[in-house]
């Protein structure tokens, strides 16, 4: 398990909307087994264009992930 933050290109925290939408849904990503791959799906409140951030915690390691989103 892993949690995880949002930032709006604003630089600001964004929240999620996330949970339970759909099988995919990324808080059920945990599930996988170690060397599989799966496609995820996140969702955050648009606040605009520009580069959103995530930070997700893996118990003492921290991943940013950058994603550019356009209208």
């Amino acid at each position: 398990m892993f949690s995880y933050t949002f930032y709006g290109p604003n630089g600001n925290r964004v929240d999620s909307v996330s949970s339970f939408f759909m099988d995919y849904d990324v808080d059920w990503a945990g599930d996988m087994r170690r060397g599989t791959t799966q496609r995820s799906y996140i969702h955050i409140l648009y606040v605009g264009n520009g580069d959103y951030y995530i930070e997700f915690g893996f118990f003492r390691t921290d991943v940013e992930v950058r994603v550019p989103i356009r209208r």
